[in-house]
Parts: structure tokens; sequence; C-alpha cells
């Protein structure tokens, strides 16, 4: 009783015909949702340029976009106006940058404040700091509770100082 070639081809051909028509064929669209982040990048160089010069420069440790909000760890930040900002933690939504822990500026001025939190408003320039701070230039030291300081006129107001100012001595005074 042996099958014949015939019939075992048969079969095979009804199977491969049943197997492929219960297998739905077509172009379901994926169902993508975002629930948790959005972007992660590490070790990563943002410049951003315009047509004819660039604007600024930042380089970050870590970085995660989250429902339109940038996280950084371990900013360092570059621009016309501000020479270096490094900050531990930022967050960056639109033009505001919010940062948090060992915060250093140096300005083109020579400048260097340094703060445990502050906001950077990149489109006017603005660096507020609602925090104790400490600005030196050279032996000059600044300390105070607030500050507000516009890169861009070179002008810095700021609340409760103590200060350090040295001067250099005039001949008129001697």
């Amino acid at each position: 009783m042996a099958i014949r070639l015939e019939w075992l081809v048969l079969l095979l051909i009804l199977f491969t015909v049943g197997t492929t028509m219960t297998v739905q064929l077509g172009n379901r669209g994926t169902k993508t949702t975002l629930e948790g982040k959005e972007l992660e990048f590490i070790n990563t160089t943002f410049i951003e340029v315009d047509t004819i010069d660039r604007l600024s420069k930042s380089f970050v440790q870590k970085g995660i976009l989250h429902k339109g909000i940038l996280y950084l760890e371990h900013l360092k930040y570059q621009s016309k106006n501000i020479s270096s900002l490094i900050a531990d933690n930022a967050q960056y939504r639109k033009s505001l940058l919010v940062l948090k822990g060992n915060i250093a500026i140096n300005d083109s001025q020579g400048y260097t404040y340094r703060t445990q939190s502050a906001r950077y408003y990149q489109n006017s320039g603005i660096l507020k700091v609602n925090t104790r701070f400490k600005a030196t230039l050279g032996k000059n030291i600044i300390y105070g509770a607030s500050l507000d300081y516009n890169s861009v006129t070179k002008e810095m107001n700021a609340t409760h100082l103590d200060a350090v100012i040295y001067t250099s001595k005039s001949k008129e005074m001697l």
C-alpha cells in the first residue's frame, strides 16, 4: 500500500494553499506610540548656524528628548556672547535653558560666574540667577543673592552684594 507520488504532491499543494490563505497579506500600519523618550544620545556636539556664521556650539554627555523638553547632562555651551557655560544638568525648551548644579559661566569680558541654579534666555542673551552666586574678574570677587546679566549689552544687576574690588592707584592721589 504505497502512496503514489501524485497524491503526495497534491497533499503538499493543498497544505501550501491552506497555510497561505490563513496568513493575512497586506500593509497594516503598525501603531507606534512614544510613551517613553522620543530621542536619546550620548557624547554629542551640536552646532547652531545660520547662513553667515556659527551662532553657538554645545557638547552634551547625555541627552534625552521627552515631550518636547530636552534634558541634558554635563552641558558645555559656547556662543558669541558667552565664552563658556558649564552645568551638571540642564533642560532646554524653545529658547530657555534651565541650568542646575555646579554652573560656571565665563563671559567675553573675562568675568566668571558660579552658582547652583540659573536660567539663560538664548534669544535675548539674558542670564538670570535667583540663588547665591560668585562672580570673579582677576582678583575682584563679587558675592550676591541674585543676578541678572545681559550678555549682549554686558550689563549686570545684582542684589545683596558683598564685594572685594581692586583698583589701580592714581598718580593724583599720591
